[in-house]
């Protein structure tokens, strides 16, 4: 009924009354019913699988539409993080076509009060924004979430997540030619926001909340539990910003203590070095330096707290006043559990990020009498079998987390790769804070079509008949070369392989196994350069003098940061894949013994996408895909289809695919080549192949011989493929 426009429990009735209830008292019964809705048959499951698929819901009104909207938007309030992700990728099938419909749906939920919600939103928002056809909506949207998020620059919202989706909306739109009158100094980083101003110490939270009720949360942020190891960091030293606030002025914090240090008498360090918590004794392993020679010691113990509170009275007894200020001051607060210094020079102090982010865990209404019994029942750490589901206290580490990391980007210096210099925050992917892509709504591998777009004809040919040594051997069977490169459609049009993996396996007959019997297999590496036509001849010839192993052929650039759609236009593009946004040959290949003219008249053809974000919970598997090049899609005026992994013309025909995103087929990146050969023409540029193959033998008892697979091939005046391929055993 959800859907309804007359009907009286619409969503409209369930989404008045969850805004009424504060965030707590609404987990308390709504998470838990949410739990186990998208297992079976559920009405919850059932509308977010029609939701998401294609053109099921192309017939609703908007009216009807939105209000499908607003029962979905209340799922992202789940704690089971796969109901939550295909929520988020339900709105975006649903809405990316109903621009209005996303707005009023945003607008609905300002005032919620759980950032779990908001936040998904603005990235159904986004999503929708690099998927939508109705572009001439985009200013009205981008003018909106500007207004709502950026225009009081005295605080901007801070959760880390959601200021990049709205960031990316307005940014995508501005790329398109609309909402120019928008600054972008004003959606980009460095924001504005309040450093928390008070910061319990842990001893105020021990005594509060180190108890068997807060068990699960106290270990989870501020003990040894993966969220605060892995998340938090509390596992490492290293950090991206160091301990200093924006214009303080930073200080070695080692200098100070060996400062302070140099100020005590014997008397005084001794008592000071007793301070340390380790029981060490020597041992019989040495070090030596020249004619030195340390002996190691090795821990057999620690001492009690009560040891060391006696230890540190009478240490502080020891100093006179000034000291006493001084280590009170300037060393204590930043003396670890081992009683080392951790230099805020350097790093920020995970320490306080666990109070913070604790403390704001029980502000946002973490309770024992409401949450303790469902979060005992999903337990901590992962890898457990209660995935994708987490605890309500888990929910809310998340928002704290997300909201502490957008503070300390807004208040705090970032640490650099280079001396000397001040790195500025660009975006979540640095350091990488992302959890889903929603630009993308790729479901999972299973509904990949079975049939086959391209006919294969190597698929033909290979004989499994031989005897294993005898086939290795054997090339008279390898397919041609030419064959893999260019395929035909079922329509009868050529398109060129620009970049393939294809590979072959024998069958294995009913009740073989595979670590028994040996598996003959073959197995191609397709990669290509696109070369000026000026320096073909040359680059060409010194191809083919290359020793293929060396892979001369750099493999391309991928970065597991990026959102699918975030190619070729956005902030993220020209920051992650810098210089390959050019698509400028990488150094450090067998390219360099090239002349740097002919170098810079090189260049790449492909990138290969990868998103294996391992809370993305709206997918099965890791997915990868082939894309073309920066300088094919701008030369080719190419644009992202509907579906993943396909590019369109200005007429909106797909002519640039990898058909193993959508079917059952080999991994390669296929373009048109009546197009191809027009671009190519155009921007005065011609394609060289290399190909690297192997013939060997899987599993079993053999010999394991192989047959290694070369050549490199171009198109000539005709544009036929031309080439020859090189295969021999490899040298004893």
């Amino acid at each position: 009924m959800s859907s309804d426009t007359g009907h009286h429990f619409n969503s409209l009735f369930l989404h008045n009354h969850l805004m009424k209830l504060s965030l707590a008292e609404r987990d308390s019964w709504w998470v838990k019913f949410l739990k186990y809705q998208l297992d079976g048959n559920s009405s919850v499951k059932r509308l977010i699988d029609w939701a998401w698929g294609k053109n099921e819901h192309n017939h609703l009104s908007d009216e009807s539409a939105k209000l499908s909207a607003i029962a979905i938007a209340w799922f992202l309030a789940s704690t089971n993080r796969k109901l939550r992700d295909s929520a988020t990728k339900a709105l975006i099938c649903l809405l990316e076509n109903r621009i209005e419909a996303l707005i009023e749906v945003i607008k609905l939920f300002e005032k919620v009060n759980d950032p779990y919600v908001i936040e998904r939103l603005f990235a159904v928002g986004y999503g929708c924004t690099v998927r939508t056809s109705q572009r001439e909506l985009l200013p009205k949207l981008s003018d909106y979430v500007f207004n709502f998020i950026f225009k009081a620059q005295d605080q901007v919202y801070p959760h880390i997540l959601l200021r990049d989706y709205a960031r990316g909306i307005i940014e995508h739109s501005i790329f398109l030619g609309f909402n120019q009158d928008i600054d972008l100094s004003k959606i980009r980083p460095p924001y504005k926001s309040l450093w928390t101003e008070v910061i319990l110490s842990k001893t105020d939270l021990e005594e509060k909340f180190d108890t068997e009720d807060y068990a699960e949360l106290w270990e989870s942020v501020m003990g040894f539990g993966d969220f605060a190891r892995y998340t938090i960091g509390t596992n490492h030293y290293s950090d991206e910003w160091t301990g200093f606030q924006k214009g303080d002025t930073i200080i070695d914090r080692e200098e100070v203590y060996s400062s302070f240090k140099e100020k005590l008498s014997t008397n005084q360090l001794e008592l000071l070095e007793n301070l340390n918590p380790i029981i060490s004794e020597d041992s019989d392993l040495t070090i030596g330096f020249g004619k030195h020679k340390v002996s190691l010691q090795t821990a057999i113990g620690r001492k009690s707290i009560e040891e060391l509170s006696e230890f540190q009275k009478a240490f502080k007894n020891s100093l006179s006043g000034n000291l006493l200020i001084e280590y009170e001051q300037e060393i204590e607060p930043f003396l670890n559990h081992n009683h080392k210094i951790i230099n805020t020079g350097n790093y920020f102090d995970k320490r306080i990020a666990q109070r913070i982010i604790f403390s704001r865990v029980i502000e946002l209404g973490w309770k024992p009498t409401l949450h303790h019994q469902f979060d005992k029942m999903i337990g901590t750490g992962r890898g457990r079998n209660t995935q994708p589901h987490e605890r309500i206290g888990k929910k809310y580490q998340w928002i704290a987390y997300y909201e502490y990391m957008a503070k300390l980007s807004d208040n705090f210096i970032k640490s650099s790769r280079y001396d000397n210099e001040i790195e500025e925050y660009e975006g979540p992917w640095n350091p990488y804070v992302r959890d889903i892509d929603p630009t993308m709504t790729i479901k999972n591998g299973a509904e990949k079509k079975i049939e086959k777009p391209f006919d294969w004809p190597a698929d033909q040919r290979l004989n499994w008949n031989q005897d294993c040594n005898q086939w290795v051997d054997s090339s008279d069977d390898l397919p041609d070369v030419s064959n893999l490169i260019s395929v035909t459609d079922h329509k009868g049009e050529e398109w060129l392989v620009i970049e393939g993996h294809p590979e072959w396996t024998e069958p294995l007959l009913i009740g073989e196994d595979r670590n028994e019997k040996p598996q003959k297999r073959l197995w191609y590496q397709i990669r290509s350069l696109l070369v000026s036509e000026k320096h073909f001849k040359k680059v060409k010839d010194w191809a083919s003098k290359q020793n293929i192993k060396d892979r001369w052929v750099p493999e391309a650039p991928s970065r597991y940061e990026l959102f699918y759609r975030e190619y070729y236009w956005s902030h993220a593009f020209q920051q992650l894949l810098n210089p390959y946004s050019e698509d400028r040959i990488p150094d450090s290949t067998a390219l360099d013994s090239l002349s740097e003219e002919l170098r810079s008249e090189i260049f790449l053809s492909v990138y290969h996408f990868l998103w294996e974000e391992e809370f993305d919970y709206s997918k099965d598997q890791t997915i990868n895909m082939i894309m073309p090049s920066k300088r094919l899609f701008d030369g080719m005026n190419l644009k992202f289809s509907q579906n993943e992994g396909e590019f369109q013309n200005k007429k909106g025909e797909p002519i640039c695919l990898d058909p193993s995103v959508n079917y059952d087929s080999q991994p390669s990146l296929i373009i048109k080549k009546e197009a191809f050969l027009a671009f190519l023409k155009k921007e005065g540029l011609k394609i060289i192949w290399a190909i690297q193959g192997e013939k060997n033998i899987l599993g079993g008892r053999t010999n394991r011989n192989w047959l290694e697979i070369s050549g490199i091939f171009n198109l000539n005046i005709k544009n036929e493929i031309e080439g020859e391929t090189f295969a021999k055993s490899p040298e004893p």
